[in-house]
This record gives structure tokens, sequence and C-alpha cells, in this order.
């Protein structure tokens, strides 16, 4: 379903965004 596909597509995105900051905080 390209709704999914897009869904999926939005969460790496953000994960990708989140992680440095994430790492940043922990480090």
């Amino acid at each position: 379903s390209p709704i999914f596909e897009i869904a999926d597509i939005g969460l790496v995105g953000d994960l990708f965004t989140l992680l440095p900051e994430l790492e940043a905080g922990l480090g």
C-alpha cells in the first residue's frame, strides 16, 4: 500500500533526524 510505504519513509526520516540529536545528548 502506497500509504504505508510513505508512512515508513516518514518514520525512517524521523529516525535519521532524531538519532544525531540523541547521540549528541548522550555524548
